[in-house]
């Protein structure tokens, strides 16, 4: 079946999810953005839920950036986290193209959930 947005989707497995998306959350996130705690990918299926947490002790605040979803082998599809409907709405990354990479996802979602972001 040829899916309308792409490729069908593809429960990932936890070596995949490891190996492939885990990957890019704190070494990424401590580069690009030193003040974040951490970023955490939370798995439903083939659905990465990436988020950052700010603050720190008890005031750790989540700041929700976007949805990664397996397609098979490294082809990633995006969805940047929109605050306004509380959802997740498809979305071209910052190098063009609607699949990529965890880390281009997180690029992409940095660059327009934190004003000071610098890749």
């Amino acid at each position: 079946m040829i899916w309308p947005r792409g490729p069908a989707p593809v429960a990932a497995s936890s070596t995949i999810r490891t190996r492939r998306a885990t990957r890019c959350s704190h070494h990424r996130a401590s580069r690009t953005h030193p003040a974040l705690e951490e970023i955490t990918i939370r798995w439903r299926g083939g659905f990465g839920y990436l988020s950052a947490w700010a603050g720190e002790g008890d005031d750790d605040e989540e700041i929700r950036l976007c949805r990664i979803e397996y397609l098979g082998g490294d082809a990633w599809a995006f969805a940047l986290y929109d605050p306004a409907a509380e959802g997740y709405t498809p979305a071209v990354l910052v190098t063009g193209s609607r699949i990529g990479s965890p880390t281009e996802a997180y690029d992409t979602a940095a660059l327009v959930h934190f004003t000071d972001y610098q890749k």
